[in-house]
């Protein structure tokens, strides 16, 4: 899919200030690469934004948990895929720090986020299930049984 697509978006007045989603990225010889992304930015209409990304390419019609965690205190974000801290950075440190976002009190959207004015934008496609947003900094054995709690096969006898 060549398009962004935003799993979970905050609403802001220009742009969403947390997406978690995906994204297509040309490498050095022009291939193009779907990746797994959170996105954290400075304001509502922002100069700057924050990006942890997965390390390896999102895999085509899988059942993939994502998490991701932001930490004020640290400056820190962090994605998480299947439960795995990624370990890919854009405009941060190599350990995710170097963030400044801000508190947002936007409303919440499943399967989209805003841009351009505050235009709804980066529609999902597809099915997403067990949406969770906690006050403080989820623990990766935390995140790990989300994974486990929210996996399709567990609660509706899917195989994937």
């Amino acid at each position: 899919d060549p398009a962004n697509r935003a799993v979970v978006g905050i609403n802001g007045a220009d742009a969403s200030p947390l997406l978690i989603g995906y994204c297509t990225q040309k490498d050095a010889n022009g291939k193009v690469h779907g990746k797994w992304f959170v996105l954290v930015t400075n304001a509502s209409s922002p100069t700057i934004g924050w990006i942890a990304q997965s390390d390896a390419d999102a895999a085509d019609n899988t059942w993939t948990h994502l998490a991701a965690t932001y930490d004020s205190a640290t400056g820190k974000i962090a994605l998480y895929v299947n439960g795995v801290r990624q370990n890919t950075f854009v405009n941060t440190n190599q350990d995710g720090s170097g963030v400044t976002g801000w508190n947002s009190t936007g409303n919440v959207f499943i399967g989209r986020g805003v841009w351009a004015g505050g235009q709804r934008a980066d529609e999902w496609y597809g099915g997403v299930a067990g949406v969770r947003l906690y006050t403080g900094v989820r623990t990766q054995p935390g995140i790990l049984a989300d994974r486990t709690f929210d996996n399709p096969g567990r609660l509706f006898g899917i195989s994937h």
